[in-house]
């Protein structure tokens, strides 16, 4: 039992090491950078009077050879360091790379795993149970909202954000409208654009995620479509959520998936 603990307790820290691997060698990047600044100072005092010494004791000036061997041994733990701390910012960079790239592996993965899965429902539960899942999944997130009803505006739900916000038809039909121009005359759109035009605050997500006209094409579709499915909340408040048939992806600029 005690051997067990034992291995679990290794097993956590080795864990927490490895997700603070970043953060522990850009700590160490950053005090070692310091630490060559200060010893290089010392190093560079020390090295004059050695030099001026060993000139003293000669009689003459010492050529550059010979500077450089009376000098060397003072600077070599400073080169030392120096070589550690380029390491350790080498180290930073690769490590991030390592966990950029397995974040969008998981996504991808989680988005064709998620596909697949919306795909099963509908084959099993018919065309509109993805549809009825959604409509759950708004209530839910509304009944954890305390949102304003102001009388000539209409209830919208944003599913990705899961923002709710009150607007009139007009300002959403606009505001599809002019995201929608922006993609035809530029060719690609991402989604914080649309958050933009609905006044919605921006997201991270929302800055890699979107479309464009050649994955449009090559699925079949030169428009992004909207569609507001008019649903009722638990307390009879009519909301209509806002859905894409074609959703924004990460690699909407790669056509070849």
């Amino acid at each position: 039992m005690n051997t067990s603990k034992a291995t679990q307790t290794i097993g956590k820290a080795f864990l927490y090491l490895k997700k603070s691997t970043p953060t522990i060698l850009t700590g160490l990047s950053v005090v070692g950078i310091v630490a060559t600044t200060v010893m290089t100072a010392k190093a560079t005092v020390k090295a004059v009077d050695i030099l001026e010494q060993a000139e003293t004791e000669k009689g003459e000036t010492l050529t550059k050879t010979e500077k450089i061997v009376k000098s060397a041994p003072v600077y070599f733990p400073t080169f030392l360091l120096m070589v550690a701390t380029a390491f350790c910012v080498a180290s930073v960079n690769v490590t991030n790379k390592r966990l950029i790239a397995g974040l969008i592996s998981a996504y991808e993965l989680s988005d064709k795993t998620f596909m697949k899965y919306r795909e099963k429902v509908e084959e099993l539960y018919g065309d509109d149970a993805d549809g009825r899942i959604k409509e759950e999944i708004a209530k839910d997130d509304y009944k954890e909202k305390d949102i304003p009803n102001t009388e000539d505006k209409c209830l919208f739900y944003e599913p990705f954000s899961g923002e709710f916000f009150e607007r009139t038809k007009e300002d959403i039909v606009l505001a599809e409208y002019h995201f929608n121009r922006n993609f035809a005359i530029r060719g690609y759109a991402v989604l914080n654009e649309l958050y933009s035009f609905l006044d919605l605050p921006n997201t991270d997500f929302g800055e890699v995620m979107g479309w464009s006209f050649d994955v449009g094409m090559y699925e079949g579709w030169c428009w992004i479509d909207f569609d507001h499915t008019k649903i009722y909340m638990d307390d009879g408040r009519e909301c209509y959520v806002i859905t894409l048939p074609f959703p924004p992806r990460e690699d909407y600029e790669d056509v070849d998936w």
